[in-house]
């Protein structure tokens, strides 16, 4: 890892600001992650009023995560508020990253806003809203909210596709993509 930081001489930074870049290089639950991003200065940390900036572009194994945005209250980390951009083979090789697990799928890409609020006690809300991407041949849209707390985790949200594949989106509803089976590589056919 490296952190750089560089001053203009002709105008004192923002608290707002990028200040500092950084590169990552390393693994990450046997992976190798590498990537790039820049964040504000130190003394943006002390206020909570104003958003801490930060952006961010980093690859694990075949799966890509880039963002831009802002954390509130970044001392204690009330909220995010980012545009998330993310691709892979599957969103199942989303877990190790989100903690959130997703079935098997033909290989993805979305781009929306990511807003996430970590005020409320033994309870986050996190909302993936407008995002636009595909999932194999299928086009989504929509928003998503995911709700950690008793009596469990949560996902809910709405989707629209203009072409939607059953074997793209089947495993998200619970159908058998027939993936692995003789049944299934019989119905390929």
């Amino acid at each position: 890892s490296e952190v750089t930081g560089t001053k203009d001489q002709h105008s004192a930074a923002k608290v707002g600001d990028y200040v500092f870049g950084l590169s990552l290089k390393g693994r990450y639950k046997d992976q190798p992650v590498t990537g790039n991003g820049k964040i504000g200065g130190m003394l943006a940390l002390r206020s909570a009023s104003t958003p801490f900036p930060l952006q961010g572009d980093f690859h694990s194994g075949n799966t890509r995560v880039a963002f831009s945005g802002t954390v509130s209250d970044p001392l204690n980390v009330g909220g995010i508020d980012l545009r998330l951009k993310f691709a892979g083979d599957s969103l199942r090789d989303l877990y190790d990253l989100t903690g959130v697990l997703l079935p098997e799928t033909p290989s993805f890409s979305t781009d929306g806003r990511l807003r996430a609020d970590f005020k409320q006690k033994n309870r986050m809300r996190f909302d993936y809203q407008d995002f636009n991407g595909r999932i194999g041949d299928s086009d989504i849209h929509g928003s998503l909210t995911y709700t950690t707390g008793k009596p469990r985790p949560k996902l809910s949200g709405d989707m629209e596709s203009k072409q939607l594949r059953l074997a793209d989106l089947g495993p998200l509803i619970g159908v058998d993509s027939g993936k692995g089976t003789k049944k299934g590589a019989e119905r390929q056919a």
